[in-house]
């Protein structure tokens, strides 16, 4: 005969393992949090393509002024410390949308280095003063195949942890390191032998206790006062550890500190930020053919027109929707067609437009350009985000170098 569900068999006492509403309050509040949260990646969505815009504008003209003053080399460092000015900006818009794309949207190859760079330029003025954060990893690159966009998230809310948990301040290091692991080490972790990169997040704050840190990768489980925490971050992060083929580890030591450990298979290859910035600049002199511009912005649409001038292309303007299929009657020979997703109204009108436009005119390569992916996943279509510059155009337009 099974024991009784009720302690000491009285029916009228509560189930052992129900929410008390306490716990409720608790599940309600982490709710609203993630409503809120949903509400600002749609806010950040929306507002960044405006920015993006802005520094498309910036970037173009200033890679047009670049050939007029090229004789002034104090003109042209002036110039060049502009567009490295315009292109942290566009890198911190990036930050901000990683938080806001949908998680397990796509893998690449991701270099840790960059962005462990990348977010402390993010996050060390929002910390506040009382708080210091570090960042320490190797000149050379080390590279995962991963989601950016959970790696980013990932490190955001590790971060965030390590401040809440040193109220009156203290330091934060991210660091990033290559870890060889053998068959021993491998067995203990429960991973694959072989080269893996680890990530590590570590503060100066009191620490967890050994009782609670058995339970802070319980979902809805939390150390900070009510209201202050969801109890999902660090559970969401061991999952995404988990879902990339590695491993989250926690080690803390009261009046010490808490160091989180994510170990993350090393991949091969270079990540395509690396990519776009090495990209050697061609020979502007060869006429390489003619470019359909669909931007609705005329700024913009100038602005990329100049930018495709550079690289040897005619271009044929797109004010509007409407103007399109006379564009692509008008101008068979055309080899590419740079569309902004701000043409259509939704992701499906989208999928629809580029889904025609790939029948019309099959050998015509479209370049979408847009905030998130391209919504039709035909080869024949790409995806590039504003701003553009030579060599993201360089590599996407398949210029011999």
């Amino acid at each position: 005969m099974k024991p009784s569900p009720w302690k000491d068999g009285a029916p009228d006492a509560p189930w052992p393992d129900a929410a008390t509403d306490g716990s409720a309050a608790e599940m309600d509040q982490s709710l609203r949090e993630a409503a809120r949260l949903e509400t600002f990646g749609r806010l950040a969505v929306g507002v960044s393509h405006d920015f993006k815009n802005l520094l498309q504008i910036i970037v173009g003209n200033l890679y047009l002024l670049e050939s007029v003053v090229a004789e002034d080399p104090a003109a042209l460092k002036r110039l060049q410390t502009a567009r490295r000015a315009a292109n942290r900006g566009s890198q911190l818009i990036e930050r901000l949308l990683a938080l806001a794309r949908p998680a397990g949207e796509t893998t690449e190859v991701v270099d840790v280095a960059e962005v462990i760079g990348g977010l402390k330029m993010l996050l060390e003025r929002s910390l506040g003063r009382q708080t210091a954060l570090e960042a320490e990893t190797p000149m050379e690159s080390l590279v995962v195949r991963a989601d950016a966009g959970q790696i980013e998230s990932a490190l955001v809310n590790l971060v965030i942890n390590a401040r809440d948990a040193m109220p009156a301040g203290g330091k934060i290091r991210m660091t990033a390191r290559e870890t060889p692991l053998d068959h021993a080490i491998a067995a203990e972790l429960k991973l694959v032998p072989g080269e893996y990169v680890e990530i590590c997040v570590s503060d100066t704050g009191e620490g967890i206790p050994a009782d609670l840190l058995e339970r802070v990768l319980e979902p809805f489980f939390t150390t900070k006062p009510q209201g202050k925490g969801s109890g999902l971050g660090l559970p969401m992060v061991q999952a995404f550890a988990r879902s990339s083929g590695g491993k989250l580890e926690i080690q803390s030591e009261l009046g010490r500190g808490t160091t989180v450990r994510i170990i993350l298979p090393k991949a091969e290859g270079q990540s395509a930020r690396s990519l776009n910035e090495t990209a050697l600049l061609p020979n502007i002199t060869k006429r390489r053919g003619r470019v359909i511009v669909a931007e609705p912005d005329s700024d913009v649409r100038h602005a990329l027109q100049g930018i495709l001038k550079t690289l040897g292309f005619e271009t044929i303007p797109v004010a509007g929707l409407a103007e399109l299929p006379v564009a692509l009657r008008k101008s068979r020979d055309a080899k590419y067609l740079l569309i902004d997703e701000q043409f259509v109204a939704s992701p499906a009108a989208a999928e629809r437009v580029l889904t025609t436009i790939g029948k019309a005119a099959p050998e015509l390569k479209t370049i979408w350009l847009g905030t998130l992916d391209s919504p039709c996943k035909s080869t024949r279509v790409s995806t590039l985000t504003k701003p553009v510059t030579r060599g993201s155009l360089t590599k996407v337009l398949d210029i011999e170098k």
